[in-house]
């Protein structure tokens, strides 16, 4: 039976240079999944939603992502103190490039992706959230270096015992939302998440994503990293005129 190969990415945040060469690294795979976040933070909206609409196979709304396509201007604008000054910087900028009618398709993409994707590859249940199983959208769940506590694995056990909304058992669960990657392993299935392509937060400013194969029933994960030219990153958050600090933290990945 042909390995099945699948590429995992979250956290783009409009970082252009970041995405093309993780997808250069990447190579060709069966299928591409995104736990969302495409926007926010970077200087090109645009062009990371145009290259993932096209290529990804599985995908959810990040945070960013659903605060930015709220249909109502009034909740958009409540929503924003929910976020620090950089990030609400960056999302009222994406927001009126967003709500351009010639850029409508797409504010309508990013409208259209849900919170939680529950779906099968080769019999395997994946269960796809920005988040956690207990809120999708903006719950954090922190793992450093991926040294999982006694706590932080019962937790992550019962997500793969329970699914989303005791939707029922699953054998892989990804979350996103930290920029830190981490994955865990248990008889009971693999929770991971491929860290940041766009901002990495784990002291590494390399861009980061996941490769999962499925050879013969068994799954293997791995956490990949990539250089990328932050200069031309940084051009784009220069030329939407965002906070110098979204471009200084690029090159600390913190």
């Amino acid at each position: 039976m042909a390995t099945i190969t699948i590429g995992i990415i979250s956290d783009i945040h409009a970082n252009l240079p970041a995405l093309q060469a993780v997808l250069k690294k990447m190579g060709k795979t069966d299928y591409l999944i995104c736990a969302g976040d495409i926007v926010g933070y970077n200087g090109e909206p645009l062009q990371a939603i145009d290259i993932l609409k096209k290529r990804m196979t599985y995908a959810v709304a990040g945070n960013h992502d659903y605060t930015v396509s709220r249909p109502d201007q009034n909740a958009f604008s409540r929503e924003l103190l929910d976020y620090n000054e950089f990030a609400a910087k960056a999302l009222v900028r994406h927001r009126l490039i967003l709500k351009r009618p010639e850029n409508k398709k797409y504010f309508d993409f990013l409208q259209s992706l849900k919170p939680v994707n529950l779906f099968k590859i080769k019999n395997k249940t994946f269960l796809l959230v920005h988040g956690t199983p207990n809120d999708p959208l903006f719950e954090y769940f922190f793992v450093f270096e991926n040294n999982v506590t006694t706590h932080d694995a019962l937790t992550l056990e019962q997500w793969l015992k329970t699914g989303y909304n005791n939707s029922g058992p699953v054998d892989v669960l990804i979350m996103g939302h930290t920029h830190i990657p981490f994955v865990f392993k248990s008889e009971h299935g693999i929770v991971l998440n491929p860290g940041s392509v766009g901002q990495p937060r784990d002291g590494d400013p390399r861009a980061s994503f996941a490769i999962l194969k499925i050879n013969n029933g068994e799954i293997e994960v791995s956490i990949q990293r990539v250089e990328y030219d932050i200069d031309r990153a940084c051009e784009g958050i220069n030329k939407l005129n965002l906070p110098k600090f979204l471009c200084s933290r690029l090159y600390k990945g913190k």
